[in-house]
């Protein structure tokens, strides 16, 4: 049960609040998240965590940015926001920060495995250095995220299949290629988080490494052997197009 709910202005005033026992951020405006908590609510909506700036070709995502925000915003990668759309209906995405996306995240997060396919950044208070996205994801480490960040001046592509237009995908591909013919494939629509499966020069045998990660995922929505050969084929379909 939620007992008491906290604005600080600034994020040094949220950190002095977090430091108490039975406190938790609150990065957008998803409460119900945390319904089942006792404890306080710190609102970081005021700490000045709200902003989407580009430098030098990285795009900084400040961690209540929602995804609503993000998808309208002008410096947003017009490939990604097919994706950002799919994550989540309209209303949601209104409520969801970009941060929250991902800390909630399971494997069929088309968002989430975007991120890691752009190599993405996360920025905790106190940190000199940013965090990968992919280090993040299974520790989830506390700490107050400040932004995520991540290159606009690569190529990006994206593939799901679900069983309907609005379902979430049964698997998904997503592909980033750099100007130095630098390749980052990640795989979603199944487990605990998306997969980082490819991370190197050049992108032959790109498809059957692809293939090969999700060659066991097999769930009551789909076999293994079905997500293992899509896999595969939305694959070759990203490599399509960044060629």
């Amino acid at each position: 049960m939620i007992k008491n709910f906290l604005r600080p202005k600034t994020i040094e005033e949220a950190i002095s609040l977090l430091n108490n026992e039975n406190t938790f951020a609150l990065y957008g405006l998803t409460s119900g998240l945390f319904d089942s908590v006792n404890g306080t609510l710190i609102d970081l909506q005021d700490c000045g965590l709200g902003s989407i700036q580009v430098s030098s070709g990285i795009l900084e995502v400040g961690s209540c940015v929602s995804l609503q925000s993000l998808l309208e915003s002008d410096l947003c990668p017009s490939e990604l926001r097919p994706v950002i759309e799919q994550e989540q209906r309209l209303n949601l995405r209104n409520m969801y920060s970009v941060f929250e996306a991902i800390a909630t995240a399971n494997g069929r997060s088309v968002f989430t495995t975007a991120l890691l396919a752009l190599d993405a950044k996360v920025k905790i208070y106190g940190q000199k250095h940013l965090e990968n996205l992919g280090d993040y994801l299974p520790l989830k480490p506390k700490g107050l995220v400040e932004a995520i960040y991540f290159s606009t001046e690569s190529k990006f592509a994206f593939e799901s299949v679900a069983r309907t237009p609005n379902d979430v995908p049964v698997v998904c591909a997503a592909l980033t290629r750099w100007s130095a013919d630098r390749y980052r494939l990640a795989v979603g629509g199944f487990g605990k988080l998306p997969l980082l499966v490819v991370d190197g020069r050049g992108s032959n045998g790109i498809e059957l490494a692809a293939k090969n990660a999700y060659i066991n995922a097999s769930d009551p929505k789909a076999t293994g052997e079905y997500r293992s050969e899509m896999a595969k084929v939305l694959t070759e379909r990203c490599v399509e197009k960044l060629q």
